[in-house]
């Protein structure tokens, strides 16, 4: 979902800079290249207003439209109906100037044409990074999200960590991480063994890797929450609970005191801006921390009495 995070903010950018209503698709499970998106069924998809805030993405300027079906099946309706011009991005990924998008994207004589970008086009760059930093701030997860976050901080506790080791990563980079090592810098940077050390995306565990971590702090994943999936798990289809999950332990990471990732992953860099950015991406933070103080101190005025 990182990547099509990544297209949004683009695609928010043109519509604002050449005045145009955004329809948006469908957030999708995780995919290979775009191809393989473009002809993905129902139940493969997910709402993208279920899962960004569309508030929020609104005040930065252009009209957002959730369109709740399917891309191939927009793209036939919205052909019949208007017309439509497909758009490619500028060869060798060279960056275009607000300027420059106006005078390839804003000619008035195709204000009543769709524009689609179709294809690979929105995972390059569009714009330079200043103006991207601008457009991000805005782009956050609903309050929906954001709430099943919660529910999850409450378990762990106010103090808990959280790492995101995506091995097959490092795989694809020809490293291992040694297990040891990663727990002795886990601790060389201050996570305490005496509170909950959250492993988020929960990766599958090559044979006794993950011994070391449980040996040390006190690890915990999504897994050991069943009843907080559950609550959710109906109002998505079953294939896209993974992915939906993946979004809500970026928001776990994101209220962890310290976190740790994977320097090769968009998930862990998006998880690391939040955390830089948290007023804006998870503002809820402060007060839900003041509230398990609170309950932890109740309960513990009730034991003593």
């Amino acid at each position: 979902f990182n990547n099509q995070r990544k297209e949004m903010e683009s695609a928010i950018q043109i519509a604002k800079t050449i005045n145009r209503t955004l329809l948006v698709p469908m957030a999708a499970k995780h995919t290979t290249w775009w191809s393989k998106y473009h002809y993905l069924k129902y139940d493969s998809l997910v709402p993208m207003d279920l899962l960004l805030d569309f508030n929020e993405m609104s005040k930065y300027g252009p009209k957002l439209v959730a369109m709740n079906t399917t891309v191939f099946d927009m793209e036939r309706k919205l052909l019949n109906q208007k017309g439509m011009l497909y758009v490619k991005h500028p060869k060798h990924r060279v960056n275009w100037k607000g300027d420059e998008v106006k005078e390839n994207l804003g000619d008035p004589s195709i204000t009543e044409t769709v524009l689609f970008m179709k294809g690979p086009s929105m995972y390059h760059a569009w714009f330079r990074k200043p103006i991207m930093f601008k457009v991000r701030e805005h782009v956050v997860y609903s309050p929906y999200v954001r709430r099943l976050a919660i529910e999850y901080m409450k378990r762990l506790g106010t103090h808990y960590n959280a790492v995101h080791i995506r091995l097959g990563d490092y795989f694809r980079h020809g490293r291992f991480p040694n297990p040891r090592s990663f727990v002795n810098g886990l601790l060389t940077e201050g996570f305490s063994t005496d509170h909950v050390l959250y492993i988020a995306t929960e990766p599958k565990r090559p044979k006794g890797f993950f011994d070391h971590f449980e040996k040390t702090f006190k690890v915990k994943y999504a897994s050991d929450f069943g009843d907080i999936v559950d609550s959710f798990r109906d109002n998505f289809k079953p294939n896209t609970i993974n992915d939906v999950l993946g979004l809500i332990e970026q928001m776990i990471c994101v209220g962890a005191r310290k976190f740790r990732g994977t320097s090769y992953s968009n998930f862990s860099a998006n998880i690391n801006y939040m955390r830089t950015n948290r007023e804006s991406h998870f503002p809820e933070v402060p007060e839900v921390r003041r509230q398990i103080e609170a309950k932890m101190e109740s309960d513990a005025v009730k034991e003593s009495t």
